[in-house]
């Protein structure tokens, strides 16, 4: 049996209002950190990137599976 605990997130640039707010930003960096006592692993994407570059994110997100089954 596998157990993957990976969340991939979308988001639009840091450059925008909602994501060029300090609050905002820290949000992120609390809900990040627990996501990640939970043991899961977040990875982010820009949303360009996923629309201009598919195939390097899903390699990205590929790459973070584990290839050995948990017990």
């Amino acid at each position: 049996m596998y157990n993957f605990k990976l969340l991939q997130e979308t988001y639009q640039a840091y450059s925008t209002n909602k994501n060029n707010n300090p609050a905002a930003q820290e949000y992120d960096r609390k809900r990040t950190r627990f996501l990640e006592s939970l043991s899961y692993e977040v990875i982010r994407f820009e949303n360009k990137l996923v629309f201009k570059h598919l195939a390097s994110v899903l390699h990205e997100i590929v790459s973070n599976f584990k290839s050995e089954p948990s017990d």
